[in-house]
């Protein structure tokens, strides 16, 4: 099995789990480096139309396009993803 299958699994659910958190990171990003959605949309292989329909939260990123922002960003890839809930789930489960 690849090692990097179950991370990317784990990664996958936590975009899914809230796109939002990710497109706003994104718009973040872009205007804290002063970059255009269209040099962003360039560098990811998309229209800017397209590109907007995943800053709007309409359609979650896919997991190539948040590392290569990340890359284009200059930003560790944890920047783009919604912060682990598990240790708050656990908590609440158990009282």
């Amino acid at each position: 099995m690849d090692v990097l299958t179950p991370i990317l699994g784990m990664v996958f659910h936590t975009v899914m789990k809230s796109p939002t958190y990710t497109a706003d990171a994104v718009l973040a990003e872009l205007a804290r480096k002063r970059s255009t959605r269209a040099e962003l949309a360039a560098v990811l292989g998309m229209t800017p139309h397209t590109l907007g329909r995943r800053l709007n939260g309409e359609v979650p990123f896919t997991i190539p396009e948040i590392v290569e922002a990340a890359i284009f960003l200059d930003r560790p890839l944890a920047t783009f993803l919604p912060p682990d809930d598990s240790d708050a789930s656990e908590r609440r489960a158990a009282s």
